[in-house]
């Protein structure tokens, strides 16, 4: 029997194991991401009994993967760039042009004000013309021409 620190060590090893071929090798009918077969980790995640809280963080990274999966810029082959955004966000461009994301991550303890950062975060659907990130808080823009 799967106990749930051995399905979350199995979903975590999935996860972590993406990009080692192709990404064309790995798109399986689009179920995949970067290697990541989607219907394996639902599959997982639906028999994983869970608390709340694990349970919340499981779907949030199972709606990462799902947005992921649509955006070819977390190709593996896809330029990346890190930016220089202050000390409070990590922040990374992925792909170029009209297709490029960018991720941005609050790193600090306490809010975070971008004025001069605007986009479309395709994670919530939620429009920024200057970004304020709460703790923690992850955004993954895209220019609204493209989205």
């Amino acid at each position: 029997m799967l106990t749930p620190d051995h399905c979350e060590a199995l979903a975590t090893r999935a996860i972590e194991s993406e990009g080692q071929a192709s990404y064309a090798d790995k798109l399986d009918g689009g179920r995949s991401v970067s290697g990541l077969n989607v219907d394996y980790l639902d599959a997982l995640l639906s028999a994983l009994p869970t608390d709340a809280r694990r349970g919340g963080m499981l779907d949030g990274l199972v709606h990462l993967l799902r947005v992921r999966r649509e955006l070819a810029a977390y190709s593996p082959f896809s330029p990346q760039q890190v930016l220089d955004l202050g000390d409070e966000v990590v922040a990374i461009r992925r792909g170029t042009g009209p297709e490029a994301v960018t991720a941005i991550v609050n790193v600090s303890h306490g809010a975070v004000e971008l004025p001069t950062v605007r986009g479309l975060d395709v994670l919530t659907g939620r429009t920024h013309e200057s970004l304020a990130l709460a703790r923690d808080e992850v955004v993954w823009l895209v220019q609204e021409e493209q989205a």
